[in-house]
């Protein structure tokens, strides 16, 4: 809080007067310019630890995003096998089980550092173009997880219809819905492979053009 304290002796003259005023105006100019520069240092702190913090966030993301993304090839050739044995099976009900194994890895993308970043405001401190370029990322890395989701209910819905019963038993109606919900399975992997390689792609831009 700024202060002004009052002359300690009396004003006799028009000079003395001005001086006095000159003397706080000066006083008062000095002491805003400081307390401006200090919120200035304070703002720039805030918005360099929030782009540190977004930053490592991001490279955190963009690791798990490899390991989902190997997953998801591994899951679009087992879910192929899968489609090729209903093909299959409708021409013969004995025809082998291909060994697969249908496992669906989910995939955790953090935003807790874009999250407190606005939160306290530190993004109205950082330039406009940066600020947009994060919210591209974020709302790409959105896409991903609602898009993971949708998998995650086509998954579990072609599971219980091909644990519905024995292969060498299914009428043809089962077996074309099993095929129908493979195919969309391996429709959303195949999404899931495209999105995710846009988003880590943005990751890669993105940190690259924080680091100049």
């Amino acid at each position: 809080m700024l202060e002004v304290h009052p002359q300690h002796k009396p004003i006799n003259t028009v000079k003395e007067f001005l001086i006095h005023m000159l003397a706080i105006t000066l006083g008062l100019m000095i002491a805003l310019g400081m307390e401006a520069g200090v919120q200035l240092h304070e703002h720039h702190k805030l918005a360099s630890e929030a782009r540190a913090n977004i930053a490592t966030e991001i490279r955190t993301n963009q690791s798990e995003l490899t390991r989902s993304l190997s997953a998801l090839r591994m899951e679009d050739a087992e879910l192929q096998k899968v489609l090729d044995f209903t093909k299959a099976l409708r021409k013969d009900r004995n025809s082998p089980v291909p060994d697969v194994e249908l496992n669906m890895k989910l995939t955790t993308l953090n935003r807790s550092s874009w999250d407190t970043a606005s939160a306290i405001g530190a993004l109205n401190y950082m330039e406009y173009a940066q600020v947009k370029e994060y919210e591209d990322v974020y709302s790409l890395q959105q896409d991903v997880e609602n898009l993971q989701q949708r998998r995650l209910e086509a998954w579990l819905l072609m599971n219980a219809t091909l644990s519905d019963q024995e292969a060498s038993q299914a009428n043809d109606r089962l077996i074309d819905t099993a095929e129908q919900q493979v195919r969309l399975s391996r429709a959303n992997t195949k999404a899931a492979v495209s999105l995710s390689q846009s988003l880590d792609e943005l990751y890669t831009q993105t940190l690259a053009e924080q680091s100049h």
